[in-house]
């Protein structure tokens, strides 16, 4: 069987990517510089590597997995925000390694979230009037508003504010972040995802699906299937501009006026649904990486419900009700509701019985106190969010230096 390693293990994303690949046949390993990251509780996975944490040392953190990856690997997939810093350092790890990225300066594009309003408005993509905001500028947007640090994921550095008090007050603090900040119109509608793949600006597969159930910071713990040839039309133009290869999100608010586009994750986002509804964004990066050609736009079939439900009960959390997290733990198990006909994406139980392990702990821990959904996001966070100085500060390393290094 082909051996796989994924890039990080402590992300939704990276659990749901590791059980399609089982699925499809692979042997995979899983870097973390966690301890318990959530890809350990599963027998899918062989192996899981140690490594050094990507923003305490960057170069390090290269080099073992330089080191690693000659084990004899067959593709390396990158599953979350480290996406870019790979991107960023492609040149530094071995020769030998099948991985499907794009260019470093497409990255560059999209990353930051000023810069994608920009590129959306150069390539005359819906979005909401947006302001890029500098300390002591006149808001130009109604409230309420959205404020975005330039570089954030999961929810975080997002925050709506109803009145200038609130905003006076959020600015405050994000002032000694000394980021570029995004504001943004508030957009009344439906959030969905659209994800497409990639082969040098040629689009291979696309994917629209739209929240059912919201999870920590708004994102889609719960999904349904949909076809939508105005959200493919336009993320196949982004792809093809940028040149891109390997997998595209981005984010939209369906409004009476269509869908408004609102952020962009250049990168592989939780693959579940997209899988059971028949696009395997996990398997088509891999056919790219093998050099596999394709004759047609691969789509997914519509309708097709998917539920994760850790991301269920720490959403059910942020409202602080430990009856709200036990009720929808409930409705997830037997498939009630929303849930009815929804297929478990993360944590399938019947396939995967060490899932319990996981689901238990984290149940109990927010039934004892539902605020710790906090503690769960922020260590998850830090252990796959790519600092922007991170990259810049790989970038500046010259190979000679690089070299230099020996840990081993």
């Amino acid at each position: 069987m082909k051996k796989v390693l994924l890039s990080e293990g402590s992300s939704l994303t990276s659990r749901e990517t590791l059980n399609i690949l089982k699925n499809d046949g692979y042997i995979i390993d899983i870097l973390s510089s966690a301890k318990g990251p959530i890809t350990l509780f599963s027998t899918k996975g062989r192996r899981i590597y140690r490594v050094t944490n990507l923003n305490e040392d960057p170069v390090k953190h290269l080099h073992e997995i330089d080191c690693i990856l000659k084990h004899g690997y067959d593709f390396f997939l990158t599953t979350h925000e480290n996406s870019w810093f790979f991107s960023a350092v492609k040149e530094k790890i071995s020769e030998e390694t099948n991985v499907v990225l794009a260019p470093v300066t497409a990255f560059d594009a999209v990353q930051g979230k000023v810069d994608f309003a920009k590129l959306l408005s150069k390539l005359e993509i819906p979005q909401p009037r947006w302001q890029e905001f500098n300390f002591g500028d006149e808001v130009n947007i109604s409230f309420p508003l959205w404020v975005k640090i330039n570089y954030s994921t999961a929810g975080t550095g997002v925050e709506k504010v109803a009145s200038h008090h609130e905003f006076d007050k959020l600015i405050h603090k994000y002032e000694k972040l000394g980021e570029k900040i995004l504001l943004q119109e508030n957009i009344v509608g439906n959030y969905g995802q659209v994800e497409a793949v990639f082969n040098h600006g040629c689009m291979i597969g696309v994917h629209t699906s739209m929240q059912t159930f919201s999870g920590v910071g708004g994102s889609a713990a719960a999904r349904i299937s949909i076809n939508c040839k105005e959200t493919s039309r336009y993320i196949e133009r982004i792809g093809k501009h940028l040149e891109w290869t390997g997998c595209l999100t981005l984010d939209f608010i369906y409004s009476v006026n269509g869908p408004v586009f609102i952020e962009c994750n250049p990168r592989l986002v939780e693959p579940g649904n997209g899988a059971a509804a028949g696009v395997d964004f996990p398997q088509l990066m891999i056919d790219i990486a093998s050099g596999k050609q394709f004759d047609r736009v691969i789509t997914g079939r519509v309708g097709i419900k998917t539920h994760n439900m850790i991301a269920v009960i720490l959403g059910s959390a942020q409202t602080g009700k430990r009856r709200e997290v036990f009720k929808n733990f409930i409705k997830c198990i037997f498939h009630i509701g929303i849930f009815k006909d929804s297929i478990e994406t993360m944590t399938p139980i019947k396939n995967d019985y060490f899932c319990i392990v996981a689901i238990s702990a984290v149940l109990l821990k927010l039934l004892i106190n539902p605020n710790s959904v906090n503690e769960f996001v922020n260590d998850a966070l830090k252990n796959y969010v790519v600092e922007h100085q991170t990259v810049k500060q790989i970038l500046s390393y010259n190979i000679d230096k690089y070299n230099a290094y020996n840990y081993y």
